[in-house]
């Protein structure tokens, strides 16, 4: 007995010794997000006269985008910002905040050519890619339909990949498609807003937290496993 006794001492005195030594904490690696807009004014970006624009404003920390006769819009235009063409993410949180028609469509480069992400054409609810094999987001295997609440943010997440894009709404997927030897292209509408741009129809929308960032081959894996393909 008295020898368990000094075993069991040893042994609580070995459990204090390691529970002072201190800890270290493996932190993730630290994501590097750049921003695309400031929160503060329009710099880096220019306002393409569609005809019948509405006035392009920051109210709030917000970028306003007034409802034109029938588009507004933005495009990037900081010549030092070297966009990525593929492996990027871009996150933004948009609202419709007046009006009835897209309130976020955001023109992105993928590779040598562009597409546009669409939230709430067609009257409201359509979601989807413009253009693939030249059909819009209305007519293509990107097709969605989603109800938008007026005045309320939703995250917006985009994804371009080799080969796949990717979109979410808050967590849901809304665009998954292989765009393995398919053509991707915009609608002329919005054609200047390229190599980087949002805009409306109709609508008046507001944008925070644009930003975007590189994505990692071991990321892109775990997108395609978690996201898989729904075409």
């Amino acid at each position: 007995m008295p020898k368990l006794i000094a075993l069991l001492l040893s042994l609580s005195c070995t459990a204090i010794s390691f529970a002072n030594e201190p800890v270290e904490i493996v932190k993730p690696a630290e994501v590097k997000w750049t921003l695309l807009f400031n929160g503060q004014n329009l710099d880096g970006w220019k306002v393409p006269k569609f005809g019948g624009d509405g006035e392009v404003v920051v109210e709030d920390k917000k970028l306003i985008i007034n409802a034109g006769n029938p588009i507004t819009g933005i495009t990037l235009e900081n010549k030092d910002k070297k966009l990525p063409q593929i492996n990027y993410e871009i996150v933004a949180e948009a609202a419709r905040l007046e009006g009835g028609d897209f309130f976020y469509c955001l023109t992105f480069p993928v590779k040598d050519s562009f597409c546009s992400l669409v939230l709430g054409g067609w009257g409201g609810t359509v979601t989807g890619l413009s253009s693939i094999n030249s059909y819009d987001a209305s007519e293509n295997e990107t097709t969605g339909v989603m109800t938008f609440e007026s005045n309320k943010f939703y995250k917006v997440t985009l994804r371009v990949m080799d080969n796949r894009i990717q979109a979410l709404v808050d967590d849901d997927i809304i665009v998954n498609v292989d765009t393995t030897d398919k053509k991707i292209s915009t609608r002329i509408e919005v054609d200047d807003c390229k190599p980087l741009g949002l805009s409306t129809y109709n609508t008046k929308a507001g944008i925070k937290s644009f930003k975007y960032r590189l994505l990692t081959e071991k990321e892109m894996t775990n997108f395609k496993t978690k996201h898989p393909v729904t075409d």
